[in-house]
């Protein structure tokens, strides 16, 4: 019995032990929220910095364009000025860009704005290769687990990953849909050097 009770103490330091290795996150996550999903992509998807979008004014040339969305959201175009896209729809986009541009410039005015290219994705954590990923529309966390090289061998497979989105760290599964901008975390060990 005594040698049962020694054994029993031992393990429970070990796994007490294992459960330091692990990297304590800073951002505080919210186990019972599920993932929250933005707007379905498209035109009712809010474009934000990173973003390229794709302005075409029929007719004009020189009034079309791609302007990639800067930090401060205000992108300029050819006899509009300034338009603040970052945070807006493109529909909102367009409809401003045609007040606009109807407002002594042209005479009826067709705009079309569409997104060219979403900002990034990043996996952190436990994948092979951790960094940046090119956003894919209908991208899932596994797509985006496989696109970093698969699980790495520090990864808690036992442990659901994290979405990290607009600065909030939540509980997803490989199956959620992720979006522009999010951040993928894969729990892991720590890795020792």
């Amino acid at each position: 019995m005594k040698k049962f009770r020694r054994f029993a103490v031992l393990a429970i330091l070990v796994l007490g032990l294992a459960a330091c290795t692990e990297r304590a996150s800073p951002i505080p996550v919210s186990p019972l929220a599920p993932v929250v999903a933005p707007p379905v992509l498209g035109r009712e998807f809010p474009v934000e910095t990173g973003d390229q979008i794709q302005v075409v004014v029929f007719n004009q040339v020189d009034l079309s364009g791609e302007h990639i969305i800067p930090v401060d959201g205000i992108i300029s175009i050819p006899l509009v000025g300034t338009v603040t896209a970052g945070g807006r729809t493109v529909k909102q986009i367009e409809a401003e860009i045609t007040q606009i541009l109807s407002q002594g410039f042209l005479q009826d005015p067709k705009v079309s704005v569409r997104v060219s290219k979403y900002r990034p994705v990043a996996v952190i954590g436990g994948v092979n290769r951790p960094g940046s990923l090119e956003y894919q529309p209908g991208m899932r966390v596994i797509g985006a687990v496989a696109a970093a090289g698969d699980f790495s061998p520090e990864a808690i497979l036992t442990k659901p990953p994290f979405i990290i989105r607009a600065g909030v760290k939540q509980v997803a599964t490989v199956n959620d849909v992720i979006y522009p901008g999010d951040i993928i975390e894969i729990p892991a060990n720590r890795v020792r050097r």
